[in-house]
């Protein structure tokens, strides 16, 4: 495929999934063979053999974009038997050599379960050297795209589990306990909606990828294209990912800004309640509606799939995004954050819910926070025990699942200031038409530097005394 033109995918790779029981040795195992179709060859094997019964719960009848994340889940969660996996993935591995690889492609072809279910069964149990197994197997056909897709993912069994850990956080707000219960109990933390739209003779695919925990869109990725694009949004969302990738290079960037803006300008907790139970019909009128002023008449279709932010690895590129607010183009630069307290005026003060970006609120530096009590010793803002406050433009006020508050406000071109409220406050703010009067000013530049804040004569923060 190229950023051209682009087909349905073929699905030329036979995947057998097979659930094994060996009673004797209390372990149960399953294994994927992936051999390919066209060329009659084996191309891979993937197995997991554990101590207990467990997997021999698995219901293989899952695609194998399910099975595999819960293949290297229950390495974590379960005892695994090394030297019986080594066994059965060594031995039939062995087995498939070029001419038992066509015989079974063959069998899988015609649909010969007894075949293919004698073939496992005596190849299982000699590798094993046990006279007694149970199995049950599944077949299914994936494209190139599913397969590679589980190549990457199958290089998270090499990684600890705080590097596993590391990676989660980010689409959750930077909280570890969080991204541990993800990882311990599977999951899902990240819903991705796939729209397809028809208009005026351009074909437009856009993926959005929505963090479940933060309720924040963490990124969006749209190919606009005017040629014939073959592509459902009910494909897996792996093909329909690899199919936007491939287009994304010669996508139209003035309609991709359009939508861009749009899914921005959403609501993403209301997103996720309308995709809630991955309803396709309630999720393509949402849609609908929602591109109504920029698609009046296009044909729209849309879908949703919830999956584990760690099997998103590898997959889609997040390296630039935050860890802390995730979605906007500031904030992916990882910028450094101060922690600020928000001057209230509960009688002339605006909601924080009435607030805009740009308007300019006033701040104090927290004293109680390392990074608070930096800035105020450094720019020298406590005179006589009294700090004088900042007035700084609001970048933004974001509402979290407890319905308290997170307010980010500019200190300057790479410092952000944070506070949290638990409930909506009135803050102390500048009219358009109000003067302020300038006790003193500062030009400021505050950048990172082995961890500690750095000045410089650059920007200009307004300090006044309380």
């Amino acid at each position: 495929m190229n950023g051209a033109e682009m087909s349905e995918e073929k699905k030329n790779i036979i995947v057998l999934k097979t659930k094994i029981d060996v009673p004797a040795l209390n372990s149960t195992a399953l294994m994927m063979l992936f051999l390919d179709y066209g060329q009659k060859k084996f191309i891979k094997i993937s197995t997991l053999t554990i101590s207990g019964h467990h997997l021999f719960e698995v219901d293989i009848k899952e695609k194998i974009l399910q099975v595999i994340p819960k293949m290297i889940h229950g390495q974590e969660e379960y005892t695994v038997n090394r030297d019986y996996d080594l066994k059965l993935k060594n031995g039939m591995t062995a087995v498939l050599d070029p001419q038992n690889a066509e015989k079974l492609i063959n069998a899988l072809s015609a649909k010969d379960v007894a075949v293919v279910d004698n073939f496992l069964r005596g190849n299982i149990r000699k590798v094993l050297a046990e006279d007694k197994v149970e199995l049950k197997f599944a077949i299914e056909q994936v494209g190139n795209s599913v397969f590679n897709y589980l190549q990457t993912i199958e290089t998270l069994e090499h990684m600890t589990f705080a590097q596993k850990i590391e990676i989660v956080k980010k689409f959750n707000g930077g909280k570890k306990e969080i991204a541990d219960k993800i990882l311990k109990d599977s999951i899902n933390d990240v819903l991705i909606v796939k729209i397809s739209a028809v208009n005026s003779g351009m074909n437009i695919l856009i993926v959005v990828y929505i963090s479940i925990e933060t309720k924040v869109v963490v990124k969006t990725e749209i190919a606009a294209v005017k040629t014939e694009v073959n592509l459902n949004v009910r494909s897996t969302f792996v093909d329909f990912i690899a199919g936007v990738h491939d287009l994304m290079a010669s996508s139209d960037n003035a309609m991709g800004i359009k939508i861009d803006s749009l899914i921005k300008s959403l609501v993403s907790d209301t997103i996720i309640s309308v995709t809630k139970g991955l309803n396709d019909e309630k999720i393509t009128q949402f849609v609908k509606a929602a591109f109504n002023s920029i698609l009046p008449s296009a044909k729209i279709e849309a879908s949703a799939d919830l999956i584990n932010s760690l099997f998103l690895y590898g997959m889609v590129d997040f390296s630039s995004m935050s860890e802390k607010t995730n979605a906007d183009s500031d904030a992916k630069k990882n910028l450094k954050a101060v922690d600020i307290k928000l001057v209230l005026s509960p009688s002339k003060g605006k909601s924080l819910l009435k607030l805009n970006p740009g308007d300019k609120i006033f701040v104090i530096p927290d004293k109680e926070t390392p990074s608070g009590k930096k800035m105020i010793d450094q720019l020298k803002l406590e005179v006589e025990g009294k700090i004088k406050h900042l007035v700084v433009p609001l970048h933004e006020v974001k509402k979290d699942a407890q319905n308290g508050y997170e307010v980010l406000v500019k200190m300057s071109a790479d410092l952000y200031g944070k506070s949290y409220e638990e409930q909506d406050v009135r803050v102390k703010f500048v009219e358009t038409d109000e003067p302020v009067e300038n006790k003193g000013k500062m030009s400021i530049v505050v950048g990172l530097a082995a961890g500690f804040l750095v000045i410089a004569a650059t920007v200009f923060i307004i300090v006044m005394v309380i």
